[in-house]
């Protein structure tokens, strides 16, 4: 099923390519303006992409941000880039024995990054460099159940989880507007990160898990971002 999707995803990003004009392929796109740093926001556009292409199962916490801001220097050689990503959902079930259950989970992430840039002509720009990443995740899980005789208890599972990446990442860029362009990127985090999770009931708390972990997550490109230069 994924090498499916992947085909679909790729199938639509490159029917983008061939509809936008061939005029827009030229020298003058990615020459830098008034010899003056500029500044490009990221979007990420996969969803969009994805549901065109039959797919609505991915989101946004596949990818590395949602969202991201790039300071490029004059020469249009090096950039400084921030981005963020993260989400807040929660559910409320009714239970059979007229109980409930409330779910909430809440993450967040912030990446910082150099970037290096090379010019490969026509519009297209290969970048590469490393990021640092931060990251929390919080949920929790709180249960009321009533038994036979009416009488109500409460149970409650709280998890946390924070952590900080570092890795390289390889990036591919096609301008095909003055102040458009397509990117996606490659990238391979270093996690490491501490789970905590309780659960409390009946006046008392205790520990399920408490650990700090590692882990190696190398991601290759599956996200498409519209860049916007200012």
């Amino acid at each position: 099923m994924l090498w499916k999707i992947n085909i679909r995803f790729w199938a639509v990003l490159g029917w983008l390519l061939i509809l936008v004009p061939a005029s827009a392929q030229t020298e003058e796109l990615h020459t830098p303006a008034s010899g003056e740093p500029r500044w490009e926001l990221l979007v990420n556009v996969t969803n969009a992409v994805s549901r065109a292409a039959g797919n609505t199962a991915r989101t946004v916490l596949d990818d590395p941000y949602a969202i991201a801001w790039k300071r490029i220097n004059a020469p249009s050689t090096t950039a400084w880039r921030m981005g963020m990503n993260g989400f807040r959902r929660g559910t409320n079930d009714v239970l059979i024995d007229g109980g409930s259950r409330i779910s909430q989970e809440w993450e967040y992430s912030a990446i910082v990054g150099r970037e290096f840039r090379r010019n490969m002509g026509h519009g297209f720009t290969l970048t590469y460099g490393l990021d640092l990443q931060a990251s929390l995740r919080q949920g929790s899980v709180l249960t009321e159940q009533i038994d036979f005789i009416g009488n109500t208890s409460r149970t409650e599972i709280r998890d946390e989880d924070l952590g900080g990446a570092a890795g390289p990442f390889l990036g591919f860029q096609w301008q095909f507007h003055p102040n458009l362009s397509l990117y996606t990127e490659a990238n391979a985090y270093y996690r490491v990160g501490r789970l905590y999770r309780t659960l409390e009931g009946n006046g008392s708390v205790a520990i399920l898990e408490d650990r700090v972990y590692e882990s190696l997550v190398p991601m290759m490109p599956g996200s498409l971002f519209l860049v916007i230069q200012f």
